[in-house]
Formats: structure tokens, sequence, C-alpha cells
């Protein structure tokens, strides 16, 4: 410490001077590099987050509006007078002309129908299940649909209760 202070001793008052400065001018430096710089950088990248996250809230809201009625539709199976799962799928198939292609028909568990349907149209097939989606709640749990050569589909589904 003796050398540094007898150092600074031998420099004239100009010279301490200008060191004094530089000093507090690399030391403010190092405050702005080390600290200030990444912590602005950090709050810039924050709001700018928030501002996206933001966006996509108020995107999900109006997505969660326009869903809400079909997700209430889901929820709630309407009235099948009766009928069980089994029963509607046949009737089903018999009103849109699939019956003949029904393979298989068989229960599979509680609230589940495993079907096999051989050489049909596919778009009958989307239309049928659609509408047991939408009037019914019947959900499709399983769907395996394949192309054959004359220009049908054989399908392996399960369908299930809401």
């Amino acid at each position: 410490m003796n050398a540094l202070t007898s150092w600074w001793r031998a420099r004239a008052d100009r010279e301490r001077h200008a060191l004094v400065a530089g000093a507090v001018v690399l030391a403010l430096m190092l405050v702005w590099a080390f600290a200030w710089k990444p912590l602005a950088d950090a709050r810039s990248a924050l709001f700018a987050g928030n501002a996206r996250l933001a966006a996509d809230l108020s995107g999900m809201r109006a997505m969660a509006a326009r869903a809400g009625p079909l997700a209430a539709g889901d929820a709630v199976a309407r009235d099948r007078a009766g009928q069980s799962l089994l029963a509607l799928a046949d009737a089903g198939l018999r009103e849109t002309g699939l019956a003949g292609g029904l393979a298989r028909i068989e229960p599979a568990g509680s609230g589940r129908v495993r079907l096999r349907l051989e050489a049909i149209a596919f778009d009958p097939l989307a239309d049928w299940l659609q509408r047991l989606h939408q009037h019914y709640g019947v959900r499709i749990a399983e769907l395996a649909v394949t192309r054959t050569d004359a220009g049908r589909v054989d399908a392996n589904l399960l369908i299930e209760d809401p």
C-alpha cells in the first residue's frame, strides 16, 4: 500500500485529477455495461413478451367465444328416444344408405360401439359421423379408413357416448 501511496503522491495535481476523472468514467461504464444495460434489455424483453401474451390471450378469448356454442353442444347429448348407441348407429347407417357396407357392429364396452364398414362411399360416412356428433354428442374414439380399388373405402371405427 505504501508503494501505491508514494506513487500517487509523486503525480502532479493535474495528473491526479485526470486519473480520478478516468476512474469515475470507467466505473460509470462498468455499471452501465454490467448492471444497467442487462436490466434495461430484460425489461424490454418482458414488455415485448407481455404484449405478445396479451395478444395471444385476446385471440384465445375470441376463439373461445366462437367455440362456446360448439363446446356446449358437445357436453350435452340430445334425447335419443331411449335408443342405445348400438341401435342409434344401426339406424343411422340404414338412413344414410351405408347399411349395405356394414360388415360388423358390436358393443365394445359401456357406451362404446365398434363398427366395420366395407366398400362404402366416404362422403356419406363423414356426413353420418358429423350428424352423430352434432345431434347426439357421440364421439369418434378411433377411426381407420382405407381406400379400396373401386374408389370406395373400408372403415374401422369406434364410437362412444359423451
